[in-house]
């Protein structure tokens, strides 16, 4: 359970998923938000934790908007599989 380069998962999957729904939510916009399909708030792995956090954060302050619940992604030179 990693953090990203340069953000932690607190900052990356809950302050950065609200701060855009805030934004949207102002500007009245559509969010689509991406979750993980194995997202538990209580999850023996702190990346899930932080997904299942960032997924209830975006719901409380924006309703509408649309939560999809993806598998891993991963990309190049992410680390997931290039150790």
């Amino acid at each position: 359970d990693r953090k990203s380069w340069n953000f932690t998962l607190q900052e990356a999957n809950v302050d950065g998923a609200v701060a855009i729904a805030e934004a949207a939510g102002k500007h009245g916009a559509r969010l689509i938000h991406v979750g993980h399909i194995a997202s538990r708030p209580v999850s023996g792995s702190a990346f899930l934790r932080s997904k299942a956090a960032g997924e209830e954060a975006v719901r409380k302050v924006l309703p509408t908007a649309t939560i999809i619940r993806t598998a891993s992604l991963f990309g190049f030179e992410d680390r997931f599989v290039n150790a």
